[in-house]
């Protein structure tokens, strides 16, 4: 057996006061030097650490959206980047897997494209009847970023309006989402969350028929507290609720706010800049300060037996007390009284320096360029724009993807189900459908959005030539980078091709593939080749 080797603790007789005589630590985020001693960490789970303060950062995380410009900027800029006006579905069924051939394929996509998108494109997929699908989905992940977690519930609701489906999705917030009579967490329960408790997967949700809020709050008359078990799946693997959260840990089994690592920070900025708003207003006002010569005391004694007392009192309440004025005004001072101007001059040369500095660090922390999220673009040439541009969007390209299979794939799941019963659907029936692990091959789908835009539209184009010239690329990468699908494309080309035709018209697109400069001009763009020249992004 092992000696034990004796060492110094500290009171509570279980921490070492030093590991070692000679060296602090070998790693310098782990050392206890004296200006590392007061930093104190948790070494819960994911839920512990996050459960406790989830609440406070979701609902400071809304308030700061609601009072700082900046903040929502920032989170506007990423909502209508990664998901916009909505998210269009190009379904891709596995071809292979189901036994049939790329034209197939093709034709198919086609027709279910266009009869998701005549569901999606109204306010019939909403069971509140006032969101298309889009929009739906830019409020998710807007809860996403600032409470941390976006919740949806289907229902069907047959007659729903002028579609024919019945399939909808609510977006109720994700405070309803919590334990029955807000009880404390359990191993298997997280707030709301009924968790497996071998493999820690989601096994049901506890909905609450009230905000949280108007349950306890100003709106509690008349609010009736409920709470309805939904389980997570149906019994052949559809969601029958849709929670979408950002994990950042394992076993990680709700979301925190985006806002919760900068938000102290976010308003430390806002006094700031509040503080010197007021400075500035003071500066810019015409302060007077009205002196009497006469002693306030003396003057109430003389007057106080007067039976004009009451009338001396409201004289001098009005022109003898001091006044700040408003700004511009003019002030009649009476006889013997002196005036004298407050001066609150402050020097706020780099005050925006300051701003612009303390503002990239929350951007960072919001996953978003200082740039794009504040909305400053001034100072930048094409290069520095187009790195911006790049480094956003291969975020905002991620972010897509994730809620393309979060939130929008479900959501396609779930109302192709119904369109499989309607038979809408060509070659699919419900056999074929709940097939084992036919599902997925039938239900793939790709999400297009909007597309990232063009900083100088010559060069891109130009070197979207050169890319098509080379063969590195495809139409589907080149339309997908504008937002537009390959196949509608082609086929918005061959009618305009075919009117200009009847109309013993040459096709422009033609006569520029011929001559790339015809349709640019002679000289082209004056500033071509300037890689250093400031461009408006």
């Amino acid at each position: 057996m092992q000696p034990r080797v004796p060492a110094l603790v500290k009171a509570d007789g279980l921490t070492p006061l030093r590991r070692d005589a000679a060296v602090d630590s070998n790693w310098p985020g782990a050392s206890f030097a004296r200006g590392m001693r007061d930093w104190r960490v948790s070494r819960g789970s994911a839920d512990g650490d996050n459960g406790p303060e989830a609440d406070i950062a979701a609902w400071r995380g809304r308030d700061l959206e609601r009072h700082e410009g900046q903040v929502y900027s920032a989170i506007q800029q990423q909502v209508l980047a990664i998901v916009g006006e909505g998210l269009d579905a190009v379904p891709t069924p596995d071809w292979k897997t189901l036994g049939k051939d790329k034209l197939w394929a093709e034709q198919w996509s086609r027709v279910v494209r266009g009869l998701f998108r005549n569901w999606a494109r109204t306010t019939d997929c909403d069971a509140s009847r006032t969101e298309t699908l889009g929009f739906m989905g830019s409020e998710l992940l807007t809860s996403t970023i600032v409470s941390g977690s976006g919740v949806a519930v289907p229902y069907y609701l047959p007659d729903n309006g002028l579609t024919r489906f019945g399939t909808c999705f609510r977006v109720v917030e994700a405070d309803r989402l919590s334990n029955p009579d807000f009880l404390p967490d359990t191993a298997t329960r997280r707030r709301g969350i009924e968790l497996d408790p071998e493999t820690g997967a989601p096994k049901g949700y506890w909905i609450c028929s009230a905000h949280p809020g108007d349950a306890l709050g100003m709106l509690a008359q008349g609010v009736k507290r409920e709470w309805t078990y939904i389980p997570a799946f149906t019994s052949w693997g559809r969601r029958r609720l849709v929670h979408v959260y950002p994990r950042r840990r394992p076993e990680q089994s709700f979301g925190i706010s985006q806002l919760a690592s900068v938000g102290g920070e976010v308003r430390d900025i806002g006094k700031i800049r509040r503080a010197e708003l007021r400075n500035q207003v003071v500066t810019s006002a015409l302060a007077l300060i009205v002196k009497s010569s006469l002693n306030p005391e003396q003057v109430m004694q003389m007057f106080k037996s007067s039976p004009n007392y009451g009338y001396w009192q409201m004289y001098y309440d009005k022109e003898f007390r001091p006044q700040v004025t408003d700004d511009g005004a003019t002030v009649v001072a009476p006889p013997g009284t002196e005036v004298t101007t407050l001066n609150a001059q402050r020097n706020a040369q780099n005050f925006e320096a300051f701003l612009k500095a303390s503002w990239r660090q929350v951007m960072a922390g919001l996953d978003i360029p200082y740039e794009i999220g504040a909305r400053d673009y001034g100072g930048l040439n094409y290069s520095n724009a187009r790195t911006i541009l790049l480094d956003a969007w291969r975020t905002f390209y991620t972010k897509r993807t994730w809620m393309g299979q979060r939130f929008f794939d479900p959501v396609f799941q779930c109302w192709f189900e119904e369109a499989v019963h309607l038979g809408l659907i060509p070659d699919c029936t419900p056999e074929l459908l709940y097939a084992p692990g036919m599902a997925t091959a039938w239900t793939a789908c790709r999400w297009l959005g909007s597309g990232k835009g063009w900083i100088d539209p010559l060069k891109e184009a130009q070197a979207q030539t050169t890319r098509m010239g080379n063969y590195t690329t495809t139409m589907l990468s080149e339309c997908g980078d504008t937002g537009e699908d390959w196949m509608e494309t082609a086929d918005q080309q061959e009618i305009e091709r075919a009117y200009y035709h009847s109309k013993k018209m040459e096709y422009p697109l033609d006569v520029a593939a011929r001559n790339p400069r015809a349709l640019a001009g002679a000289a082209g763009d004056p500033r071509e080749g300037d890689g250093n020249s400031d461009r408006e992004h």
